[in-house]
């Protein structure tokens, strides 16, 4: 039988490469691995304030929206309160002359 040699670190780390990308270094950083983590994070840090800054931009626009919605239903609210006192007085007008006869009987 043929002996097979199986170098079990170099399957972790392909697998380990394969699985998670980013943590693989290019071939032409292999002898600066720290200075390219390095360089990398500072380009991910920025990458992430920008989409930061967009976000909150974002998020401002949607709290002046969200802040007009509100502020039209509070205006739909208080009309219809103001209206409800009144449809309740036409409600409190004075009986009909027919409902007059029957409380006469």
């Amino acid at each position: 039988m043929a002996k097979v040699k199986f170098d079990l670190g170099s399957i972790v780390k392909n697998v380990h490469n394969a699985l998670d990308p980013e943590s693989k270094l290019p071939p032409d950083q292999e002898k600066n691995p720290l200075g390219y983590r390095a360089s990398r994070l500072a380009e991910l840090v920025k990458s992430v304030k920008i989409k930061h800054e967009e976000l909150a931009d974002e998020l401002a626009k949607v709290e002046t929206n969200l802040e007009e919605v509100v502020a039209e239903l509070n205006k739909m609210t208080e009309s219809k309160v103001e209206e409800k006192p009144e449809s309740k007085e036409e409600g409190k007008s004075e009986p009909k002359e027919e409902d007059k006869k029957e409380d006469k009987k």
